[in-house]
């Protein structure tokens, strides 16, 4: 939240529940049998038998009624494959079959202007061992049930894999890697995601992702490497009740995210284990291969790992059953709402049943609330303060952006200032700061929950500011 001068921000700090796991099974040990990319797992569960069809050559759009081997390379101005029936197999042999690109941007939507296998509404359908390339969606799923797709790469494409209001599938051993957006689960329940690579997708915002969940639950994330994409390694908006442990992730930007506090569970409850994740910066003074804090996961409410392995593969290398270390958070009842008020270029501080605001020392002509809840961003022409306001003292630095407004990003520890002349995001944590090219009139900022973009009013419309793109303003929704 973000106010300017003779606003008001209502700041509300809440209980943080403790968090609560669902105990999980260790998942058998897979392999990526895909070249270039570093295996996901060692071992393989059993595979999917081979089918006893004869290899034969297809043409794009071909429909696929019973078990399909095929024997040619295609190249397809529209859909390769359309899977018509249940209880059937189509393995790619090995080969490469190639689409006319990645169409336009439709996101959230799936975008199906060409696709190169699709199926709906059929169960126990088995797409396997090839490669699809270049197409608007790589593999795409709807109404499916009891589905696999298995050692397939798909590479890209503006969708990897696009799994959407089906459940009960599995996805394993399979390559996502150079797409748009990976892997993508929409209203989709009880999937298990095993023994893949998710990785080094590219951006196009909000693309980026090595895997996303929307509105979907029950899902078993195990045994992946997701590693260099551009965006988010794993995103998650309004998923509840997933797992996910024994993943490898690293060199995303951010690592995680969800949005659903407390609602999903990051660690296997009964082995006490969670997921290898590179910026992990704590310590294993017991050699068990486990850290002795929770890595955080970025979002509101305070989700852990409570279990993260200092290594990477650890569960293949651990030796011994974890030491515990790991002490939930006691609830806490709700705090009280407290008032900060900007009036004449100083702040003020109340409660809803106070007879006066109380003053304070701070100056500020914007302010801003962080994610935390908490801590008050105030910014007085080039000088920045940030002060917790549940106890502690302001701390000011100097910007480099004169005029400007302040903003909170919504990864938690970044403050943005965004001016006439430009634009700074600064890491309050490191101090670490970016500089953006902006040439607007803002009057006000709503960071986005994408984390990588900027909603700026202006006297003419509302700007998207994209950060990763060097603040581009790619335009303006007219008011």
């Amino acid at each position: 939240m973000r106010v300017r001068a003779a606003g008001i921000a209502l700041l509300i700090v809440a209980a943080v529940a403790c968090q609560t796991a669902r105990p999980g099974t260790e998942a058998a040990p897979v392999a990526s049998t895909s070249a270039g990319v570093s295996p996901a797992a060692s071992g393989s569960p059993t595979p999917t038998p081979a089918i006893s069809a004869t290899a034969q050559s297809a043409q794009c759009g071909q429909r696929i009624t019973a078990d399909f081997l095929l024997a040619n390379d295609m190249t397809c101005t529209t859909d390769a494959f359309v899977i018509n029936a249940d209880n059937v197999t189509l393995d790619l042999g090995g080969r490469t079959i190639t689409g006319p690109g990645m169409g336009p941007q439709t996101w959230p939507l799936p975008q199906l202007d060409s696709v190169g296998v699709r199926t709906g509404g059929h169960t126990n359908v088995t797409i396997r061992n090839g490669t699809i390339s270049q197409f608007s969606t790589g593999i795409y799923f709807v109404d499916e049930v009891k589905s696999r797709i298995e050692d397939v790469t798909s590479e890209r494409n503006r969708f990897g894999f696009y799994i959407h209001a089906s459940s009960q599938n599995a996805i394993r051993r399979s390559t996502v890697v150079g797409n748009v957006y990976g892997l993508h689960l929409q209203d989709s329940n009880d999937n298990i995601i095993e023994g893949n690579n998710l990785v080094r997708q590219t951006y196009n915002s909000p693309g980026g992702f090595g895997i996303y969940l929307y509105r979907s639950a029950g899902n078993r994330i195990v045994e992946n490497t997701i590693e260099n994409n551009v965006n988010w390694g794993i995103w998650f908006s309004d998923a509840k009740n997933n797992t996910i442990f024994h993943n490898n992730v690293a060199g995303n930007s951010p690592q995680v995210s969800d949005n659903n506090p407390d609602a999903n569970h990051w660690y296997d409850a009964d082995k006490k284990e969670g997921n290898w994740w590179a910026d992990y910066k704590g310590t294993d003074a017991d050699n068990d291969l486990i850290g002795d804090t929770p890595y955080g996961i970025l979002g509101p409410g305070g989700a852990v790992d409570a279990y993260p392995f200092v290594a990477r593969d650890g569960w293949r290398k651990k030796t011994h059953s974890t030491i515990d270390h790991y002490q939930p958070p006691l609830a806490r009842p709700p705090r009280e709402v407290r008032l900060v008020v900007v009036s004449g270029g100083t702040v003020g501080i109340g409660r809803p049943h106070d007879s006066a605001l109380a003053p304070t020392s701070v100056h500020a002509s914007s302010v801003a609330v962080q994610t935390d809840g908490r801590t008050l961003l105030a910014l007085d022409g080039k000088a920045l303060t940030a002060w917790d306001l549940t106890g502690g003292e302001p701390t000011t630095r100097t910007v480099a952006i004169d005029g400007g407004i302040v903003g909170a990003n919504r990864d938690g520890v970044s403050a943005l200032i965004v001016g006439p002349r430009g634009a700074q995001q600064i890491d309050l944590t490191t101090g670490q700061q970016e500089f953006f090219d902006y040439g607007g009139a803002p009057q006000e900022l709503a960071p986005s929950y994408k984390h990588n973009h900027i909603f700026v009013a202006t006297p003419r419309g509302v700007e998207l500011l994209y950060l990763n793109l060097g603040g581009r303003t790619p335009y303006t929704v007219p008011l």
